[in-house]
């Protein structure tokens, strides 16, 4: 009986040194303390503190939109008023289309206004807020180096859906002197804060802050809120007469050039 007992002692004591070779056993490994996030200047005692992720669903300008976070499939909210307004300028006449903008000839221009905002951008919209306002009209102004100008007041529509196009007529005008002429924009409305943003071509948004006026229109027969944005939102560069006439005389000069070089060469072949 003893030596049963004796034998089974040494059978499981052999077993567990067996599995002690055959089984690895496993450290326990614990993080060093780290900051504890939820308490200011603590330790959170070893416990693993994962970095925090960026958000996977990026936040787009406000001019362009924004996103609801916490859900699989992102919700757009509403953002601010935003129009984007584009200008197409080209020369006309004859001497506009051999030299392009000549002083004294004649040029035209055409606007097209983009609604890129969630909310309706026309004139007469409603707006959430009664303190709001709405875009009136546009006034674009043509300023020359001579110190002229060529000014054009479009009125702005009663309803522009977002995502919708306006295209205005277009505009001729003469070019009053040669150099650059820059086209600046003013912007009109009745009353109230115009919480609006008005993007170039580009996408970068006018800047807002110049001083307002009060001008009287005659047709409303009262006074409105009026706005300069800065900088120019097109330009072009006009050539003087001196200088239309000097290309008219260097093109006949090699015109007669040409012409007296082949006449030459027919009669050497002769």
């Amino acid at each position: 009986m003893t030596f049963t007992r004796a034998a089974s002692r040494r059978a499981s004591s052999s077993a567990s040194s067996a599995m002690d070779h055959t089984v690895p056993r496993v450290k326990e490994v614990r993080p060093p303390a780290t900051i504890d996030v939820d308490k200011p200047g603590g330790l959170c005692g070893g416990m693993l503190v994962l970095p925090r992720c960026a958000d996977p669903v990026k936040r787009l300008p406000r001019c362009a939109g924004q996103f609801m976070h916490g859900s699989e499939n992102p919700v757009k909210e509403p953002i601010v008023k935003a129009v984007q307004i584009g200008v197409e300028t080209r020369a006309k006449g004859f001497l506009g289309r051999l030299f392009k903008f000549v002083e004294g000839g004649l040029y035209t221009y055409r606007i097209i206004l983009s609604n890129v905002g969630d909310e309706d951008a026309g004139s007469k919209a409603p707006q959430k807020d009664p303190r709001d306002a709405t875009l009136w009209a546009i006034e674009f102004v043509w300023r020359f180096p001579s110190g002229q100008g060529n000014v054009h007041r479009f009125l702005v529509p009663d309803s522009l859906a977002p995502n919708h196009i306006y295209e205005f007529p277009g505009v001729d005008h003469h070019v009053l002197s040669s150099g650059y002429a820059m086209l600046h924009l003013q912007l009109l409305w009745l009353s109230g804060g115009l919480g609006l943003a008005v993007l170039d071509v580009r996408g970068q948004a006018a800047a807002l802050d110049a001083p307002i006026q009060n001008p009287i229109i005659p047709e409303l027969g009262k006074r409105v809120f009026k706005i300069a944005l800065e900088p120019a939102f097109a330009a072009f560069r006009a050539k003087s007469r001196g200088e239309a006439y000097q290309s008219i005389l260097i093109t006949i000069a090699l015109a007669a050039f040409f012409v007296n070089l082949v006449v030459g060469i027919l009669n050497l072949l002769r």
